[in-house]
């Protein structure tokens, strides 16, 4: 058996050695930094501190920030926000290369409202205001919003969806210059419906026009109804993809529910041109189920939202489609 003493040496020995590598770590840690940094020294890096370059509400520069990002090592997104936590840093381009690099971390509800926060603070400046490098940079950070929009779950889309609609110009920052061609996107989600979609594939259908409605929600809503008429199983179809989505029966345009708003300019056209009996009675049962889904969701209330004034055709309409009670 060993002797206390020896013991004792050995335990000293061993906490030596820890301490003697701990501090080896600490040397190759900070050479890592410096190779990260294109060879700067720590002389330098002072001095950026001292001429205030550093990034973010503490002593971690941007390039600290991007390297922890890209190695995620401990900490990382805490380093994440810091890089929303600086506009100045906007007119960096390894800013913005850092975001499209990694965009694979910014999936999450939270990341993707930073992102359009800080799209929400650009569109507010006047556009003429804007540096060449600012408007660049905005277009790209739209477009890496949207991408990592649709990739949230359906529950947190809707989130943050109904977040935005919320804010001023919310409603509208997609439409200024939308990343995405949406007449095309609603073709290709529209195709992909009323082609191949089965009742276990509704939530990611769900997802996929949640995504679409997000960069203009009207001709999405105008497309839903058009395909509802064209044929009654589409019509199905879209009447359980709006009920995984009964937000977007609530969300309102200057007081008044915006599905509806659309559903009237829809009907008004609709009466005036000639169709076939079949599309006018799809019309009907889509306007009767999606009724349905409005009376659940409590849209008419007592304020003159969705009032019978609103929900009604008028005499000319109901006229026009009374025809359908013979069939």
């Amino acid at each position: 058996m060993q002797s206390r003493p020896h013991f004792l040496q050995q335990l000293n020995y061993l906490r030596a050695r820890c301490i003697e590598l701990g501090e080896s770590e600490k040397a190759a840690v900070g050479t890592r930094q410096c190779l990260y940094r294109g060879g700067q020294t720590q002389g330098e890096d002072d001095k950026r501190h001292h001429d205030g370059e550093m990034f973010g509400p503490s002593s971690c520069s941007l390039d600290e920030c991007i390297w922890r990002i890209e190695e995620r090592l401990q900490g990382y997104e805490e380093c994440i926000g810091r890089l929303f936590a600086d506009l100045q840093n906007w007119k960096s381009e390894k800013w913005m290369k850092a975001l499209e690099d990694n965009h694979c971390l910014l999936t999450g509800s939270r990341w993707v409202k930073k992102m359009l926060e800080s799209c929400l603070i650009l569109a507010e400046r006047e556009s003429g205001t804007l540096t060449r490098v600012e408007a660049d940079t905005w277009r790209r950070l739209l477009k890496l919003s949207s991408k990592c929009f649709a990739a949230l779950p359906l529950p947190l889309q809707c989130c943050v969806f109904q977040w935005l609609w919320e804010q001023p110009k919310g409603r509208v920052l997609y439409q200024v210059d939308s990343p995405i061609n949406v007449q095309q996107e609603l073709t290709r989600v529209f195709n992909h419906l009323v082609t191949g979609v089965v009742d276990t594939q509704i939530i990611k259908a769900a997802q996929e026009f949640c995504w679409v409605a997000l960069h203009s929600l009207g001709p999405a809503l105008q497309k839903t109804i058009e395909e509802a008429v064209s044929s009654q199983d589409a019509g199905k179809l879209l009447c359980k993809v709006l009920q995984c989505l009964p937000f977007l029966l609530q969300l309102e345009v200057d007081g008044r529910p915006c599905f509806l708003v659309e559903f009237r300019k829809f009907v008004e056209v609709f009466c005036k041109e000639d169709h076939q009996s079949t599309e006018k009675l799809n019309l009907l049962r889509f306007t009767e189920t999606l009724m349905q889904r409005l009376l659940k969701c409590d849209l008419v209330g007592n304020e003159g939202v969705g009032s019978e004034d609103e929900l009604s055709l008028n005499p000319t309409q109901e006229g026009s489609l009374a025809f359908v009670s013979d069939h």
